[in-house]
């Protein structure tokens, strides 16, 4: 009997942790989204376009305070297994098509309107 139940508290536990790490990413992702939407606002506002008339940022809710300040924390360059150069990688290859001309706002992606900024 005592076997079953350390079974039973030992898989428990297990699916804890997957729950546990799985809101801690999810929060990350949500941190790391509001500082780009952030980014992306102000220099729209700093280019003279309205960011209320682009369409990525009315899809995305704006962050709480609480997730714009943890995300000043999060957004790193570097991390251990290269995921951050394959994603300036790519943010790169996006703001090359951007030198010297402009995205259509209403319809670009986040990414799309990340590098747009990066680009300027």
């Amino acid at each position: 009997m005592a076997r079953a139940r350390r079974t039973r508290l030992a898989r428990m536990a297990a699916q804890a942790g997957r729950s546990a790490a799985a809101q801690a990413t999810e929060r990350a992702s949500l941190a790391a989204r509001a500082a780009v939407c952030r980014l992306v606002r102000e220099k729209l506002a700093q280019a003279g376009v309205d960011p209320e008339q682009v369409g990525a940022l009315r899809l995305v809710p704006s962050g709480s305070r609480l997730l714009e300040e943890e995300a000043e924390h999060a957004f790193v360059l570097t991390d251990g297994d290269g995921l951050a150069g394959v994603f300036a990688d790519k943010i790169g290859q996006i703001a090359r098509r951007y030198e010297g001309s402009k995205p259509d706002f209403a319809n670009a992606s986040l990414a799309e309107l990340l590098a747009w900024c990066i680009s300027r």
